[in-house]
């Protein structure tokens, strides 16, 4: 082990022997002035301090000591009973040492911190990356600042409190601090601590607006700049960069230099300055400037920078107030101690209220510290101007929060704990249409939510407004309040209105295609259904009347023919429920037609009964009503929602004990509607907002909001109103609904089709038919219904032309609408181009789906059209309508 020489601040009695005795060479040294020149020598390799001795002049000479001699270590003796961690770690020292310890012995302890010390200087010298220590402030700003040094090349090291980030200064080789300005260790400021392991060190202090006098005292202690939060990334990259550079900017070299404060002073005596300058020369750490005059002081500190001006006035005390003002002028100014000649209680005061730091006597410059009370005066002058500068930062923060604020879209507004607005931005002044004199003092109407943001309605009426109102606890002046912030969603709400009721035409629409489709798949097999029964209850009818028949097999004819009827009743009501089905398949439709209002309410009741009749009796109480011009579908639709409405504001179990009315009836030239319930009743409140759009009192799966809005569309669509009473106490709910006579819409030109039933004709006269279909059970059924006829069939439109192009003699010709591959527009196309003597026999059968094409086609050709299921009596009506008496032949004479 290499023998080192240790120069000991005190009398570590027990260390020094222990040393000694592993030969290495101590000395001891009183604290005093001559232990600054014994370390200015660089004769030692090491520095042994007391521990109980470690005061603010040791903390001064450590930094001093790492200032001028960076090989040295520095290292603190300990007790056998005392704990000295945290009060190396705060001094500056590289470790501590304790006598007579056998886990640490002094002197590996020793030989190892002389090796780091050396180590990290020369370590310092080859390193060119800049190493940053990061102690965290904030769990979502820290990171984020670390994450963006580490992305431009900085070796970032994150410590988690004061202690862990001294621990990195003083293993490492950090060049950047960022820390928040008030951390410290059992009193001692983490600046402060930190700079004794390196003066050239560059803290960054991360300071909020309530950290003001931190901050300032952290600039006043040597921290290098301050950043505001909320930090960000740029933010953070930039001071680093910018102490980085001042940092390698100290020391080209990379030795330590020492930082010497430069002092201007003017003296115009000769003598007095050099006394002056050999004061401030004893400690080793000020460059004097002399000037003779104020015109020198001048020209000087337009050159340079001075960190603090000696001045003594000659002139006067005019003339010392001018220069005092000219150095507040200053950028950046430097602290001003007065050298005052006598006692001037009156001037003293005047000269520190302009902004002189100290006052010192002449005649006690010899007993003066002169030196400290400089370094205090600077000192305090950085952390007046850290001040001054932190206030103006965050004046200007504030201002461009302000404006911020201004000019935001959203409304915000400060509400106290009484609910008065205290604060508005002009959005808000334009949400609520008053000015801000007007806002602030007024009650704030919502009460305070945890339910994070929400809905609320500010207007109504001609200009609605709604807005999503968002609100967080603050304290403002001192007190609780409620920072509110309201985003206008009237534009959206209308366009998710608009997009809705899109949607909800869309679904109709696909209601109506679906209830079109349903018919028609049910009215082919009931066309083949009903025919067979006819013909059934024709051969049954027939058997009845054979005279040879017995009485017996009489009977059971009877009874069969009754059933055979039975059904076809029962085919009657599955055909009735598929033309109430088609009304609703034209919900969608713009089609206006002359409408009974009484038919409309028919079909509504058929179709909600399912839902009414597990809640109440439903009763019809219709008058007589003309028709009028309107929408079949729409107008049903408006029924049948106010049905399943008042059906669903009665709850189930009892239904003996309640109605649901609907009327109808003639009151001047106005026809109206009601639909009564004796449910639950509605309150006033919620009675004023049922028409908007999406309101609705029922459960997400029961509505959308969209019911009666729509209602109210469609009735205003027809020049009428529609309005509601109810009587929450009693349970009774009327709606009633007004259309004028003269609903001021032009009928559609109709649809061709087939009018009523004529009786049944006599079979008197033979025709020839073709029958197309696509069904062959609907052709064999109908073949048989119509034995009495010539029938012929065919099962597509490309066999049918061809028996036309054999036999153009058929009387009519009845073809399905809607086949597959070649429909009824197809055959009628071709029927045109090639046989258009034909088309005036032809007739179109449909079970109840109709496209827009077939509907435009049905406008344009006026052919007749037979719904299904085909009938022997809707067959004979359309015999009796298309060819007449005069024009029926029989088939088969002569």
């Amino acid at each position: 082990m290499a023998s080192h020489r240790i120069l000991a601040v005190g009398n570590p009695a027990l260390l020094s022997r222990e040393l000694l005795a592993a030969g290495h060479t101590v000395q001891h040294s009183p604290m005093n002035r001559g232990l600054w020149t014994a370390l200015a020598s660089g004769a030692w390799d090491a520095c042994l301090f007391e521990e109980e001795r470690l005061c603010a002049e040791v903390y001064d000479l450590i930094q001093h000591a790492r200032e001028t001699q960076p090989h040295l270590a520095l290292l603190v003796a300990a007790d056998e009973q005392t704990t000295v961690f945290d009060a190396t770690l705060v001094s500056g020292a590289d470790d501590w040492l304790r006598a007579s310890c056998a886990d640490r012995p002094a002197a590996r302890v020793l030989e190892q911190a002389i090796e780091f010390r050396r180590t990290r200087a020369r370590r310092r010298i080859a390193a060119p990356q800049c190493h940053v220590v990061v102690l965290d402030w904030d769990q979502l700003e820290a990171p984020a600042a670390r994450a963006a040094l580490a992305r431009q090349g900085f070796a970032v090291t994150r410590a988690l409190d004061a202690r862990g980030a001294l621990r990195e200064l003083r293993l490492g080789s950090a060049d950047v601090l960022i820390t928040p300005p008030s951390v410290s260790i059992n009193g001692t400021g983490i600046v402060a601590a930190a700079l004794r392991y390196d003066p050239r060190l560059r803290v960054v202090v991360a300071s909020d607006v309530a950290d003001l006098e931190g901050t300032a005292a952290a600039m006043g202690q040597g921290a290098h700049d301050y950043l505001l939060r909320p930090v960000g990334s740029e933010q953070a990259l930039g001071a680093v960069t910018g102490a980085w550079s001042a940092h390698a900017n100290t020391s080209p070299s990379g030795e330590r230099r020492a930082q010497l404060l430069q002092v201007l002073l003017l003296e115009p005596e000769r003598l007095q300055a050099q006394l002056v300058e050999q004061l401030l020369e004893q400690e080793g750490r000020f460059s004097t400037t002399i000037v003779r005059d104020l015109a020198q002081a001048r020209r000087r500190l337009a050159e340079r920078h001075f960190d603090a001006i000696l001045y003594r006035p000659v002139g006067g005390r005019s003339e010392a107030i001018r220069f005092l003002h000219e150095l507040s002028c200053v950028e950046p100014q430097p602290a001003t101690i007065l050298l005052a000649p006598g006692a001037n209680p009156s001037f003293h005061e005047q000269a520190l209220r302009m902004g002189a730091q100290d006052i010192v006597s002449r005649q006690r410059l010899g007993n003066e510290a002169l030196g400290a009370r400089v370094r205090n005066a600077v000192h305090r002058n950085q952390y007046r101007l850290a001040h001054e500068r932190f206030v103006r930062d965050l004046q200007l923060r504030e201002a461009s929060q302000q404006e911020v604020v201004r000019r935001s879209g959203d409304a915000i507004l400060i509400v106290d704990g009484q609910g008065s607005v205290v604060f508005c931005n002009p959005a808000a002044e334009r949400m609520f249409s008053r000015a801000e004199r007007q806002l602030q003092g007024q009650h704030f109407p919502f009460e305070p939510s945890s339910h994070g943001s929400r809905e609320i309605q500010i207007r109504d009426g001609e200009s609605p407004c709604v807005a999503e109102m968002t609100e967080v606890a603050i304290d403002w002046n001192g007190a609780p309040a409620r920072l509110i912030s309201l985003r206008d969603t009237t534009e959206r709400q209308q366009a998710q209105v608009l997009r809705d009721r899109l949607a909800h035409s869309e679904r109709l629409a696909a209601i109506g295609q679906l209830a079109a489709g349903v018919t028609h798949e049910i009215n082919n097999p009931a066309t083949y259904v009903v025919a067979n029964l006819t013909t059934m209850l024709d051969v049954l009818t027939a058997l009845e009347l054979d005279p040879s028949a017995r009485d017996d097999t009489r009977a059971k004819l009877r009874e069969l023919g009754d059933m055979v009827r039975e059904n076809l009743d029962g085919m009657s009501r599955i055909r009735s429920i598929t033309n109430d089905l088609r009304t609703f398949s034209r919900i969608d439709s713009q089609e206006v037609s002359l409408v009974d209002l009484n038919e409309c309410v028919m079909s509504a009741c058929k179709i909600a009964f399912s839902e009414i009749r597990q809640r109440a009796h439903l009763i019809q109480a219709l008058g007589d009503v003309p028709p009028i011009a309107g929408s079949r579908g729409k107008l049903a639709q408006v029924v049948t929602n106010l049905l399943v409405n008042a059906a669903q504001a009665i709850p189930e179990g009892n239904v003996e004990q309640h109605r649901v009315t609907v009327r109808t009836g003639l009151d001047g030239d106005e026809l109206w509607l009601q639909v009564e319930d004796t449910g639950r009743g509605i309150p006033a409140p919620i009675r004023a907002k049922i028409f908007d759009p999406f309101f609705t009192t029922k459960a997400r799966a029961q509505g959308t909001g969209l019911g009666l809005a729509l209602c109210a569309d469609i009735v205003r669509q027809h020049q009428g109103s529609i309005s509601v009473r109810s009587q929450p106490d009693s349970g009774h709910t009327c709606f009633e609904v007004r259309l004028p006579l003269d609903t001021q819409l032009e009928l559609s030109p109709p649809t061709p089709a087939a009018s009523q039933v004529v009786p049944r004709r006599r079979k008197s006269r033979r025709l020839s038919v073709l029958l197309i279909d696509d069904e062959p059970l609907v052709l064999r059924s109908l073949r048989r219904m119509l034995a009495e006829h010539h029938v012929d069939t065919a099962q597509s439109g490309q066999e049918a032309l061809q028996l036309l192009e054999r036999k153009r003699t058929y009387d009519l010709i009845f073809c399905d609408l809607m086949m597959p591959e070649m429909d009824g527009t197809v055959v009628h196309a071709e029927l045109e181009r090639r046989m258009p003597e034909l088309l005036e026999r032809l007739v179109f059968c449909s079970g109840g789906a109709f496209t827009a094409r077939t509907k435009q086609f049905l406008e344009q050709t006026q052919r007749p059209l037979v719904e299904k299921p085909l009938t022997r009596e809707s067959f004979e009506r359309v015999v009796a309508e298309q060819l007449g008496e005069r024009r029926l032949r029989v088939v088969g004479e002569g």
